[in-house]
């Protein structure tokens, strides 16, 4: 289907909070079908739309009798184009979102997309559109029925929870140390770090990292965060720094971080981790009692 036969066929237009409705209604099926057990909200919409700029970064694409048939919306920095489509006859008007997506993009970089598995349409919406598979991660997940047992520390390691006024540059410093085998990464800026870890955003709680000190020096973190969206506590980032390895310190971190989520009252806890790891990953997680539950792709595109 061409351009020009889309636009006779469809209305598209930025979104508008009168829209919150049908642009809720696509979203949480599509997420309810991706994602096992993800619920998304009103309230969920809300705190993402604060995030955007409506007229800039959202599009909607509308039936002639005014029926919601595709959703799409630039988030983290405009860098991610995130599509909701009403159903998979709906794939030439996907595709138009996202080529609408990228014109209005004015820098150079990439686009990239987490696609679930299960959702064989959009994966081959991006592919039309110019996007390439690359990595696959999985989705492990623990659901705690009693409190976790107790970390046990390798000798001389201190663990605090991380202290914004004056921790943040030696946590950026381990972090990315820690992330140099992860086969995925792409050294970052403090700069580009603090942006990418959402220090600024609204809702960012910094009670949930925890920082395992050797001294003076940060010998692994564990950035965690809770998701109203998955109704779960997330390991965003695990990471030991290579000399403090094989010493258990990864395990005691995560279940330091599984017994503070527990004393919250929230008894399940997810992570993605990439299924090729370098460093066998999904191996540590699984030895504290957490399970594969999905996967998902990313899609990128240079612009």
């Amino acid at each position: 289907m061409n351009a020009t036969s889309l636009f006779e066929e469809w209305h598209i237009r930025p979104a508008t909070p009168s829209d919150a409705s049908a642009v809720l209604n696509l979203i949480a099926s599509q997420l309810t079908a991706d994602f096992q057990g993800v619920t998304f909200t009103a309230a969920d919409l809300a705190v993402r739309w604060q995030q955007l700029n409506l007229k800039t970064e959202t599009w909607l694409a509308l039936r002639a009798d005014g029926t919601a048939v595709a959703y799409l919306d630039l988030t983290d920095n405009r860098t991610m184009p995130m599509l909701f489509l009403a159903a998979a006859a709906d794939t030439g008007v996907g595709v138009h979102l996202l080529q609408l997506a990228e014109a209005s993009i004015t820098h150079d970089g990439s686009l990239i997309a987490q696609i679930s598995d299960k959702n064989q349409t959009l994966q081959h919406v991006y592919t039309h559109a110019g996007y390439e598979r690359g990595l696959t991660f999985s989705t492990m997940e623990i659901v705690m029925t009693c409190p976790p047992p107790e970390p046990h520390w390798p000798a001389g390691m201190v663990v605090r929870p991380y202290n914004p006024e004056k921790d943040t540059y030696a946590t950026y410093i381990a972090d990315e140390a820690a992330s140099q085998d992860k086969g995925y990464h792409a050294p970052l800026s403090f700069a580009g770090w603090c942006d990418r870890m959402g220090l600024d955003r609204p809702g960012f709680d910094p009670s949930w990292w925890y920082l395992a000190w050797a001294g003076d020096e940060v010998a692994a973190v564990c950035l965690c965060f809770y998701s109203e969206v998955s109704k779960a506590g997330w390991i965003d980032h695990l990471g030991v720094r290579r000399p403090y390895r094989r010493q258990g310190l990864g395990k005691a971190l995560l279940r330091h971080s599984f017994a503070h989520f527990y004393q919250g009252g929230f008894k399940k806890v997810m992570l993605n981790v990439d299924s090729a790891s370098l460093t066998n990953a999904p191996r540590l997680y699984e030895s504290v009692g957490m399970q594969t539950v999905q996967a998902y792709h990313i899609y990128r595109k240079t612009v």
